[in-house]
């Protein structure tokens, strides 16, 4: 959010001189994509300074302008395009906003409301398909969201209530799993490749690891790409991808943002948020841009055997750094380093029998984990075609302490991520929409893991004795993994009429994976290690058709895959192939001129072998047989303006789970964490008051279905089928923005999670947040 006097600005290194070219007719040559991209072209072409004074403006598409023209010309054709308004405040000095108001009044410039488009929804850059097409051009099911909402939630988490395609597993932040359109395989994080992939811009966050649960602090748009994406992503992507688009640096403005809040839990504690944005250029060809922010979130648990209460406190302090450096026309170098560390004091979880939100575990259950990343991006272009070459290495930590349902027992489980990972691609896009993208991959992922679980001696049967020896006072097991994998890809396009685009691709995989265990156990255990090779290929294929303007239809094939886990310990098959996903993806999305889009899509999936990390903490390194299946996931959404003011949204999302072949002993349930259906409705009403104040009023509901609480052959119940509203009150003038939000407004009681730790399984179980306020302020600088 940034007053009109310190707008976006796009300018080139001559900007402050007066520019003769500025009136003259001239070649102008201006690539499609987004608008800042355009814009930043056309001020280096035609020695011109350019300001953006609408933020919901530089990520929409614009066509390729070509020819010889003045610059006023190729500015108001620009301008046109994303509905908006070129105006001259000096010989070489443009602005480019909002077509003013009917009433003539100023408009208020601010962030676009959160969980929204920014701007038409066709208009929007999809930047996951590695070639910045428009969504109105993509053959696939993709949702986009504008500025995420910071508030009482800030994670990737906060995702799920702004969406009807995300599920979680709930488990609290820092140790979540995120899943797209039905696609899950465990609430438990193992040595598994994650199911979705997580991105930060062109980098991959992590690999097997659970989401770090990174704060969405300065991010401009969350894509999520739907159903697996293995010809462009390879492995741990089965599922989708969602990929953060943050904010860059800006050479042109010095800017800042600080804000804060005060929060409380109902039945609870009460917490504080803090955070800071700083644009600072250098020169005029170098920029950083830095974000921090800490956070206290207050508990709402009981634990009276250690006389706590409101036990679950958690706090998050994290930030970013990006330094971008602009070498010359058309190229950009940036470095981006990531902090964070999230600690909890407690659980979150309640017992079921106990009164409730309350614990009666004996021993504090603590947890806290730390993800720090550096990344390298090289942008730039050679003649005609696109160079990304991006490369990221990260580190990821999770601690936890839990109660194994033994008296005077504790258990510590402990698991280090490490990742490296590469790619560089080339892309070639036409006016016609034909084009083709290429690249090679490599990634290098290592997980450790260790147990100790610890006890008084005891005389009794044990039942942890699962390898016939006599009960220590203590146990250690450990296991390592090491994946290597290399890759090249391609996926090209071709219009082959005015109204009809084909498109075809595949991936070349080349993976290896090294397993050590070691298990301390009364005699010592050791387990020497073990290896597999993986070779396959990813294809794909898609049609899209556009039959008259604002309509697109879309059919896609797409496959992922997941090499076998070697497993130390647990028997399983090692003759058997690697894990597979087959989904076909079908679609049609409409968008009219008065602002109204809608889109329907179905996917259906052939899923085989599928594999899942049984269990989580003792035996850390379990995986299992989970059979064959079928899934089929209908989506519906639409989205626009009411009059007046008001805007509404609503979407639903229908998964239908069967099992072609299940393993014996497995229970007649669906997935886990798949709710049968999700649905979500919103609303919102803004209206200006005077020059410098609006007033917005932002609200939902969404619906969470049930969904099967399981893990291997044991079933632990039911969770979900539950409604969680939420409403925001917001005041902006001039620089400042006033909040009041409450989420939970109900005070709605359910289960969203039905497990909780292994050994106490069916016992305990994590609760829907009460009703939770916050008084937000924010100011911009």
């Amino acid at each position: 959010m940034i007053p009109r006097a310190a707008a976006w600005l796009l300018p080139c290194p001559l900007a402050a001189l007066a520019s003769p070219a500025a009136g003259q007719v001239l070649a102008i040559d201006l690539p499609a994509g987004p608008l800042d991209g355009a814009i930043d072209r056309l001020a280096q072409q035609a020695r011109v300074s350019i300001a953006i004074d609408d933020r919901t403006l530089p990520k929409r598409a614009v066509p390729r302008v070509h020819g010889r023209m003045t610059a006023a010309a190729a500015l108001h054709l620009l301008a046109r395009h994303v509905g908006a308004e070129a105006r001259r405040v000096g010989s070489a000095t443009w602005r480019l906003g909002p077509r003013p108001a009917p009433s003539g009044r100023p408009p208020v410039v601010r962030d676009p409301p959160p969980g929204r488009s920014a701007g038409p929804a066709g208009d929007m850059i999809v930047w996951a398909s590695k070639r910045a097409a428009p969504v109105a051009s993509f053959p696939g099911s993709v949702e986009v969201i504008a500025a995420p909402p910071i508030g009482i939630e800030a994670g990737t988490s906060a995702l799920v209530a702004r969406s009807t395609i995300i599920s979680s597993t709930y488990r609290g932040s820092g140790r979540e799993k995120l899943f797209v359109r039905g696609l899950a395989d465990s609430s438990f994080s193992g040595r598994l490749q994650s199911m979705t992939g997580l991105y930060l811009g062109d980098v991959r966050l992590t690999y097997s690891a659970s989401d770090p649960g990174l704060q969405l602090y300065d991010i401009a748009t969350v894509e999520v790409m739907q159903g697996p994406q293995g010809t462009l992503y390879g492995s741990g992507s089965m599922a989708g991808i969602i990929r953060l688009n943050q904010r860059m640096p800006d050479r042109g403005v010095i800017s800042a943002t600080v804000g804060g809040g005060l929060s409380a839990v109902t039945h609870g504690a009460t917490g504080a948020d803090a955070d800071a944005v700083v644009n600072l250029p250098l020169t005029d060809r170098l920029a950083v841009r830095a974000v921090g922010y800490a956070r206290s979130e207050g508990g709402f648990i009981d634990k009276p055997a250690t006389g706590r209460r409101d036990a679950n406190r958690a706090t998050i302090d994290g930030g970013r750094v990006t330094t971008r450096w602009w070498p010359g026309d058309d190229w950009t170098v940036d470095a981006i380093a990531v902090a964070q560390a999230i600690r909890t004091r407690d659980s979150q979880y309640a017992t079921i029998d106990a009164p409730p939100l309350t614990d009666d575990g004996p021993i504090a259950e603590p947890s806290r984990s730390g993800y720090a990343a550096g990344h390298l991006v090289v942008n730039g272009r050679l003649g005609e075609v696109g160079l990304v070459s991006a490369t990221g290495v990260a580190r990821q930590r999770f601690d936890e302490r839990f109660w194994p349902a033994v008296e005077g027992a504790t258990a510590d489980l402990t698991r280090r991520h490490r990742l490296l990972s590469h790619e560089t691609r080339v892309t070639r896009s036409t006016d016609g929409g034909s084009g083709w993208v290429a690249g090679l991959a490599f990634t290098r992922a290592r997980s450790a893991s260790r147990y100790h679980y610890t006890e008084a001696p005891r005389t009794e049967a044990d039942p942890f004795d699962f390898f016939g020896l006599i009960r220590p006072t203590s146990a250690t097991l450990g296991i390592a993994e090491t994946l290597t994998e290399a890759a090249v890809f391609g996926e090209g396009t071709v219009r082959v009429a005015s109204f009809l685009t084909l498109g075809a691709g595949a991936r070349a995989v080349w993976g290896g994976t090294r397993t050590s265990s070691e298990i301390s156990y009364a005699p010592r255990l050791a387990i020497t290690g073990r290896r597999r090779r993986e070779r396959w290929v990813l294809p794909t294929a898609s049609l899209l058709l556009q039959p008259a303007r604002g309509v697109t239809a879309y059919a896609r094939y797409q496959q992922g895959r997941r090499g076998r886990a070697v497993a130390p310990v647990t028997s399983l098959p090692e003759n058997r192939g690697s894990e597979r996903l087959d989904v076909v993806d079908t679609g049609l999305r409409w968008q009219s001129r008065s602002g109204w889009h809608a889109a329907v899509s179905a996917q259906r999936t052939r899923w085989r072998q599928l594999q899942l990390d049984v269990f989580e903490g003792f035996l850390d390194f379990a995986q299992g047989e989970g059979g064959d299946w079928r899934i089929i996931s209908l989506n519906a959404a639409i989205d626009g303006p009411l009059g007046a003011g008001v805007s509404m949204d609503a979407a639903v999302t229908v998964n239908d789970i069967r099992a072609d072949a299940r393993p014996a002993g497995a229970p007649a349930l669906g997935l886990p964490d798949v709710a049968n259906v999700i649905g979500r409705v919103g609303a919102r009403w803004k209206r200006r008051i005077g020059r410098d104040m609006q007033i917005d009023i932002d609200g939902w509901a969404r619906y969470e279905g049930r969904s099967p609480a399981a893990f291997g052959t044991i079933v632990a119940g039911r969770q979900g089928d539950y409604v969680r509203t939420a409403a925001t009150i917001a005041i902006d003038r001039a620089a400042a923005r006033w909040s009041l939000s409450v989420d939970n407004l109900l005070d709605s009681r359910a289960t969203r999670y039905a497990i909780g730790t292994l050994f106490r399984a069916g016992a305990i179980a994590t609760p829907l947040q009460p009703r939770t306020f916050r008084i937000g302020y924010q100011h911009r600088f």
